[in-house]
């Protein structure tokens, strides 16, 4: 399947060879510094990559289980997780699936889930940093038996016309700045699932979020309401202050942001979207428009960068006190010297420090 279509693309194959070693160093490299870098499925990923970025001669070169197990075992350093035992062997007699085959074919089916949230993210890498038409893609060959084992590859494909903007989309980083990639913002739940893929606003939809910002007004005015009776003694003291603060706590965290979503078109997103478990808190409600379907849509977004004076993390945080009403990025490792201008729409920003 892979040689297929580079013989119809007419490229070199040795040439072709060379572009696939770099793309999946470079991805590997990519996959390095994402959150999820030491689970299983991601393991397998980088385990894939330094596998072809290493291999020599085959134009795509194909992987089996045992390769991967093994690779992925070298990087992690956890043999027994990928079916590996103590004496380095795989149980490959075995009459059933052996374990090293099934633990790869489980860490790849969830890499497959991962990889759609992260692929338009490794695309703007691949575009809009390095100027590349192609971006690594996964690959399987099912197997069918014994005789037949599963094979597992990259290969390049070129850039589909929805990751790829027109020419004009595309924007220079300024001298000192730097540039903006998305990454996944998925939850299990379903509200942050929804707006993590584009939460339309027609129909149904447009009703349940008018009914978020109007249903949290009525609950902070209702709290208000009772502690307002509480502070002329209608109700006892320990009802009024809890009453005040959950009035106040409905208010800011719901109200007030969806409100003022719907005026700056951008806001850091409440509390309750971004993940009980994320240490970040960076993720970001955009209300922006969908062309295709003619429609304003919110969605939940994460931006990340490459800090250009110490290589950390970039995230987006409110500005604070001296960037009032401004979403900035900041480093990880000097937050408060390597600050920068975020655009959501250009995704590059200059350097404000």
């Amino acid at each position: 399947m892979a040689g297929s279509e580079q013989e119809k693309t007419g490229q070199n194959p040795t040439e072709n060879r060379h572009e696939l070693a770099a793309a999946a160093k470079i991805l590997g490299g990519i996959a390095e510094n994402w959150d999820e870098r030491n689970q299983k499925p991601v393991t397998l990923l980088r385990a894939l990559c330094r596998l072809t970025a290493e291999a020599s001669g085959a134009r795509t070169p194909l992987f089996s289980f045992e390769d991967l197990a093994r690779a992925a075992a070298g990087i992690d350093g956890k043999a027994w997780a990928w079916g590996i035992d103590r004496n380095s062997k795989l149980d490959l007699d075995s009459k059933k699936e052996p374990r090293a085959s099934r633990k790869v074919r489980t860490a790849f089916d969830s890499l497959q889930a991962i990889w759609a949230r992260k692929q338009e993210g490794v695309a703007q890498h691949f575009r809009d940093d390095l100027g590349w038409a192609e971006v690594p893609e996964l690959g399987k060959n099912s197997g069918g038996g014994r005789g037949h084992p599963t094979e597992y590859f990259l290969i390049l494909q070129a850039l589909s016309s929805q990751t790829d903007p027109p020419s004009d989309r595309r924007y220079r980083v300024p001298e000192g700045g730097l540039r903006y990639h998305t990454d996944d913002s998925e939850q299990r739940r379903w509200l942050t699932r929804a707006m993590s893929e584009g939460f339309l606003l027609t129909g149904w939809r447009a009703g349940f979020f008018v009914l978020l910002i109007f249903g949290s007004l009525l609950f902070a005015l209702l709290f208000g309401s009772v502690a307002l009776a509480g502070i002329l003694g209608w109700f006892p003291l320990p009802t009024t202050l809890a009453a005040i603060f959950l009035a106040a706590a409905v208010l800011v965290s719901g109200a007030m942001p969806l409100k003022r979503l719907a005026e700056d078109r951008m806001i850091r997103a409440p509390w309750w979207l971004q993940g009980i478990f994320d240490p970040h808190d960076d993720k970001l409600l955009l209300l922006r428009r969908n062309q295709a379907r003619q429609a304003n849509e919110v969605v939940l977004m994460r931006f990340l960068a490459k800090c250009p004076i110490c290589g950390s993390k970039v995230r987006v945080h409110p500005g604070g006190r001296e960037f009032h009403g401004r979403i900035v990025g900041r480093c990880g490792q000097v937050p408060l010297e390597h600050v920068f201008a975020f655009d959501p729409f250009t995704r590059v920003g200059k350097a404000l420090r």
